[in-house]
């Protein structure tokens, strides 16, 4: 998996920003200059073994990204941080959105759920949430979900609390649309954050937190995380030394839209940053505004790869 961290155009190239509070998302898909491309898109619900090269038609394949595209999210923020830099660090590459900090923007990219902490009754761990600062009065039996994404897409926990998660479950009766700016089925679970518990703004990395007093959830969140990571583990262990394999997978909400699937091959790898999470890649599957952020996984590599457009 990888964080997909594109370099903006001047500032909104892979973040999709709505001129209508996101109910303008479906159109601006329409419009896109890229249209034509999008046919390359794979809808989750009609992802199957038969998308996968001849030679990488494995039914654990198949499994895990089918887990790998449930946990991928989209992300809508809608406020621009007072603290943004004009221009990228060690650069005189403007950075986004900075000519509107301390404004308000709609805005769309990806991420995903990386980990799930459960707390009950713990006397040191009040649920954090907004709705429990204002009440006063925080409940004690909440969850935290970890949510990795581009730092230019939200960029501190000023952002953050103004951040809201679309979790789009996905299994074999829902394909979890979230289409347009809500989400529309059972399946689909909004979410708040809260803090930013990490960022690095050279390296375009942002983890964000998000709270829920659905402890279910989260017992439900934990159960396919754990599922994902040993699968995860396993194909790496299969296909670590297969120089032929070369499958890479992105998932995202193209145009703050319908999660979809994009399946190329990657083609090199950079410097590991850190020993599972963090590396660079170059590959091919294809991306469009609202891609920012979404994760990216490469057959048989142990790390996250980070990608940046132009690199």
């Amino acid at each position: 998996m990888a964080l997909l961290q594109g370099k903006m155009k001047e500032g909104s190239q892979y973040m999709e920003i709505s001129y209508r509070d996101g109910s303008d998302f479906s159109q601006l898909k329409i419009d896109c200059q890229r249209n034509p491309r999008h046919s390359k898109f794979i809808p989750v619900s009609k992802f199957s073994i038969e998308h996968l090269p001849n030679s990488l038609k494995d039914q654990e394949i198949v499994d895990f990204i089918r887990l790998f595209a449930s946990l991928t999210v989209r992300v809508l923020v809608t406020k621009i941080s007072n603290d943004r830099p004009k221009v990228f660090p060690l650069s005189d590459k403007p950075y986004p959105l900075y000519e509107m900090k301390g404004t308000n923007c709609v805005r769309a990219g990806s991420g995903w759920v990386r980990r799930i902490a459960i707390f009950i009754n713990n006397g040191d761990e009040p649920c954090p949430c907004a709705e429990c600062i204002r009440s006063g009065k925080p409940v004690m039996v909440w969850g935290r979900i970890e949510v990795p994404t581009a730092n230019h897409l939200v960029f501190d926990s000023e952002e953050a609390k103004c951040t809201q998660v679309d979790l789009c479950l996905v299994d074999e009766a829902s394909a979890g649309t979230c289409e347009g700016g809500a989400a529309k089925d059972q399946k689909n679970v909004r979410l708040n954050g809260y803090t930013v518990w990490y960022n690095n703004c050279k390296e375009d990395k942002c983890w964000f937190y998000c709270a829920t007093h659905d402890v279910k959830l989260c017992e439900k969140l934990k159960e396919m995380t754990e599922k994902r990571d040993e699968l995860f583990q396993s194909l790496v262990k299969k296909y670590e030394n297969d120089k032929e394999a070369q499958l890479s997978i992105i998932v995202s909400h193209p145009h703050g839209c319908g999660k979809e699937i994009s399946i190329g091959e990657w083609a090199s790898r950079g410097v590991n940053m850190d020993a599972f999470w963090w590396a660079r890649a170059t590959y091919g599957p294809i991306t469009c505004a609202g891609s920012a952020g979404a994760p990216v996984w490469s057959l048989g590599k142990k790390e996250v790869e980070a990608w940046r457009v132009g690199e």
